[in-house]
């Protein structure tokens, strides 16, 4: 509660974000809530005795990660790019791919309640890369090499999509983590296209929403904030291959 209330006055531009996000002990007191929960989430997850309590706690430490994102997504939110090259000195970048790549590196969650509180956190990762990019022509360049610098020192790096364009692509097409599989269609495959009524319950769903329109914006910035431009293929590529799913 506490977290979330932070969040919304961080996204207020007034007297009170002035004073919360100008105290000199903000990004670090950030950043320790947020390793101390991705510390107890990992050790629930490898805790046998107390099974219960230990699955209880673990949905605690997630929440407190998604409040901990949530006030780092508003923050980002049109500060200044000194300000956004800060918060990173005290939290490490790729805390924010390893939760992006939920669904890829790491399997789908079996209990829903800790899928979705997962399925958010992957979302506001992109949400945050939005926000971080977002007129700022040194992060719309340097997002992408952070990412290849992140699968380089990656110990499951086999996993990793291995380049950005990979990666975006990887994430849009992760059907099976908002809605399950319709009648004899597989997850992932180019067919499940031909079925209209999957295909509309997706569209309409608004956790799926989220992740395309946060990638959206990311790609938007990227572009828009680029100091040279090389022309690329990939989203015409990319669209038509969703076209030829809808119009064939």
């Amino acid at each position: 509660m506490i977290l979330a209330i932070t969040a919304n006055f961080i996204l207020d531009f007034s007297s009170f974000r002035a004073e919360i996000v100008g105290h000199d002990k903000f990004l670090e007191c950030l950043a320790t809530l947020l390793r101390n929960s991705i510390r107890s989430d990992r050790d629930c997850g490898k805790t046998e005795i107390g099974e219960q309590n230990a699955e209880e706690k673990g949905y605690e430490q997630l929440k407190v990660q998604l409040g901990v994102l949530q006030i780092i997504k508003n923050y980002l939110y049109n500060e200044t790019e000194d300000l956004r090259k800060k918060l990173w000195d005290f939290i490490p970048f790729a805390i924010i791919f390893d939760l992006s790549l939920y669904g890829i590196t790491t399997p789908k969650e079996i209990d829903p309640v800790l899928h979705k509180l997962r399925l958010q956190q992957k979302i506001i990762a992109f949400e945050i890369m939005r926000n971080l990019t977002a007129a700022s022509s040194f992060f719309g360049e340097e997002v992408a090499h952070l990412y290849l610098d992140y699968i380089s020192q990656e110990q499951d790096v086999a996993k990793c999509p291995k380049t950005w364009n990979k990666y975006l692509l990887a994430n849009l097409t992760l059907f099976d983590l908002f809605l399950e599989p319709s009648g004899h269609h597989k997850v992932n495959e180019r067919s499940f296209l031909e079925d209209d009524e999957y295909t509309l319950k997706l569209l309409k769903d608004v956790d799926y929403t989220r992740l395309v329109v946060a990638i959206n914006y990311l790609e938007d910035h990227r572009y828009t904030n680029l100091s040279s431009f090389r022309v690329s293929n990939f989203l015409i590529e990319l669209f038509y291959g969703f076209g030829k799913g809808f119009w064939a």
